[in-house]
């Protein structure tokens, strides 16, 4: 890479340390010492200046692939861009799965189940951009103590509110033209955060309970270290280690190796001509969301094949050709499931590089970290993850996968219920 180019590029300059030796210092008297004084400066700065232009080259690479997601300035930026972070006013019916108007622009697709005066806890779906059709079983075991259980669609994705057009012209060139941030802000982590802020505020709640699956458990950390005091306690299953990029599991952990080493020959080129196109965001720009839904499932169905779960991926597929609410294009086929400017977007505000641990460590948040013992993604990662947690807990369940919640919801139950006893957030009538 051109990072480890760089690297060794630099390991090669000479130390100057006494540049300014005389022609008899240099061992060769008169004209042939000078000569081979200035040879040796000439040498000397050659080397430092390609030092220069190797270490301004790999700036310009760090910068160019850095995350654009900035931690803990979320509220900052929102207010620049002249954002309110409070929902649009509006009478919203609980007992029944629907549309929430969270800005002017944007809906969120809500459902929820148990009683609304009760402690909430608020699920958050991975993928990046993969919603949950309907509520997970282990949310019937919560709503048994007296939960009150929501998910939603997150905004770019599902039933809510989705990309209309690409967001460049066939003709533009997104690397300039100001569309790479401007999808990252309309569709990234940023704004996944600040809509679970203006929602826990149209629910006139102090403090909410997160429950983060796989992508959300990031979600659910980067949101508690934008709002820490409006968050109880979190539970993360199988969270993403995407803390820190490249994580420090290497390829061990690497879910791109781990599909590789699982997937057929004829699948793996297959999937290497999908990686290219997927690091190709100019590409993705000039897209539709119909394209970049349809590019995004393919991800999924490489995962499913190498978690051996084409089942999952049927009826992943099944539930985007039938649900009536996901968008249709102009000729009328039918949007997916799966999120496209959206999962885009995330990979944007992720970059190549970076690392959010130190916004992490002042956090005093409970977390309980789930791990399945039989999930595709190793329990490295989630111990990686859970080692920039100061206040958790660790459980790994014998026999899990990475949809626990809705193969195992009496497992996680077993073990999430204590949890939050234990910290006297017991199920029932919530003070706020």
């Amino acid at each position: 890479s051109a990072q480890r180019i760089s690297n060794r590029r630099l390991g090669r300059i000479p130390a100057p340390s006494q540049p300014y030796r005389t022609a008899q210092h240099l061992g060769a008297p008169g004209a042939s010492g000078n000569m081979a004084w200035h040879m040796q400066s000439v040498a000397v700065w050659a080397a430092a200046i390609v030092g220069v232009v190797a270490l301004l080259g790999r700036l310009a690479w760090n910068a160019m692939t850095a995350g654009m997601y900035k931690p803990g300035k979320q509220v900052e930026l929102a207010a620049k861009r002249g954002e309110s972070l409070d929902p649009v006013d509006q009478t919203i019916d609980l007992s029944k799965p629907g549309l929430v108007n969270i800005t002017k622009d944007i809906k969120l697709y809500v459902q929820s189940i148990g009683d609304p005066r009760h402690q909430l806890l608020v699920f958050l779906h991975g993928g990046p951009g993969t919603p949950a059709l309907r509520p997970w079983k282990v949310a019937e075991h919560f709503v048994k103590q007296n939960y009150f259980c929501m998910f939603y669609d997150m905004r770019g994705c599902g039933r809510s509110t989705r990309q209309s057009e690409p967001m460049c012209k066939a003709s533009d060139n997104p690397y300039t033209n100001g569309a790479l941030p401007k999808a990252e802000e309309q569709w990234g982590l940023g704004a996944q955060v600040l809509d679970l802020e203006r929602l826990r505020r149209l629910l006139k709640r102090d403090k909410i309970i997160l429950y983060g699956h796989s992508f959300g458990g990031l979600i659910a950390m980067l949101y508690c270290v934008e709002f820490p005091d409006n968050v109880s306690a979190v539970i993360l299953e199988s969270p993403a280690n995407l803390i820190k990029m490249p994580p420090n599991t290497g390829k061990e952990g690497d879910l791109f190796e781990l599909m590789r080493k699982k997937l057929p020959q004829d699948k793996l080129e297959s999937f290497e001509s999908w990686f290219k196109k997927m690091i190709d965001f100019g590409w993705h720009l000039k897209a539709t969301e119909f394209e970049l839904s349809k590019f995004h499932m393919q991800l999924a169905q490489y995962y499913f094949h190498g978690a051996e779960d084409q089942q999952s991926f049927n009826s992943f597929l099944k539930w985007g050709e039938s649900e009536p609410l996901l968008p249709t294009t102009a000729s009328g086929e039918r949007c997916g499931c799966q999120g496209g400017y959206h999962t885009t977007a995330a990979y944007l505000g992720l970059g190549a590089h970076h690392n959010w641990s130190s916004f992490l460590a002042s956090l005093h948040v409970p977390a309980l970290v789930l791990h399945g013992s039989k999930d595709l993604s190793p329990q490295i990662n989630s111990k990686d993850f859970a080692s920039y947690l100061k206040n958790h807990q660790f459980h790994s369940i014998a026999g899990g996968d990475h949809w626990m919640h809705d193969r195992m919801p009496q497992e996680i139950a077993s073990a999430s219920l204590p949890f939050l006893s234990n910290l006297g957030l017991k199920g029932g009538y919530a003070t706020s």
